[in-house]
């Protein structure tokens, strides 16, 4: 019985630190290179495209052209999401 107990231990710390390395390894892009020569998130440019939606349905809102509020809407409310190593990048800052 102690046997199994320390399988047990052993698996559970191999997998949490298995994890730490997994999670450690995302961020090695964020650290490399030059600061100058960091490309874009793609967050940032999801970013900038709902928020040309968002004023461009606060404008519509305003001059209540609701037509243009229905079309715009499903742009924000189902704008893309950016990749999981960029959140992971994101997450670890």
């Amino acid at each position: 019985m102690t046997h199994r107990k320390h399988s047990h231990a052993f698996g559970t710390i191999t997998l949490t630190v298995t994890a730490c390395l997994l999670l450690w390894g995302f961020q090695l892009p964020a650290w490399a290179g030059d600061a100058t020569q960091v490309e874009p998130l793609a967050l940032r440019k999801i970013m900038q495209e709902l928020g040309r939606n968002m004023q461009a349905i606060t404008g519509a809102i305003s001059q209540e052209e609701w037509v243009q509020v229905v079309q715009l809407a499903p742009k924000v409310a189902a704008h893309p999401e950016p990749p999981l190593t960029e959140k992971m990048r994101i997450l670890a800052y």
